[in-house]
């Protein structure tokens, strides 16, 4: 009888263990934007709960249109310009390429063409202190290819 006792109360504890909550830890300081899940909504491994908006910016990521101008390179010179008021102007460094051709967000394109589907090579730009940018702020690339 008490081992019967003894197997009950240990699933007791393996429930009461897998019903308490869980601290979620997240990579970046920011806000939360949207809710996706809320409190006893049973959720799968790896499905978003939360989606946070980072507060700063830290790097820039630009397309190069096809065809390509120049081969770009990991090193590479770029003036980075803003389009808000007072128009900052800062230097960088192509921290990153990337290795295909991907699709390119409806923001950055043009209105005429916002409707179809335009693909560019990804590239990673290291953002200077200095220059104070939102998250998603616009910002035009000058490339130093020489």
């Amino acid at each position: 009888m008490r081992a019967a006792i003894a197997v009950q109360e240990e699933k007791l504890r393996l429930a009461e263990a897998e019903l308490s909550p869980i601290i979620l830890r997240v990579p970046i300081d920011g806000m939360v934007s949207t809710v996706h899940r809320r409190s006893g909504e049973t959720i799968m491994a790896g499905e978003s709960i939360l989606t946070i908006s980072a507060q700063s910016s830290d790097r820039i990521v630009g397309y190069m249109r096809q065809p390509l101008p120049f081969e770009p390179k990991v090193g590479m010179a770029v003036e980075i310009r803003s389009r808000s008021s007072g128009r900052q102007i800062c230097s960088s460094k192509v921290l990153q390429i990337g290795t295909q051709m991907e699709p390119i967000g409806t923001p950055l394109l043009s209105l005429a063409n916002a409707k179809s589907v335009e693909t560019g090579l990804p590239i990673l730009i290291g953002l200077p202190p200095e220059l104070k940018l939102r998250p998603g702020e616009l910002v035009e690339l000058k490339f130093n290819p020489f």
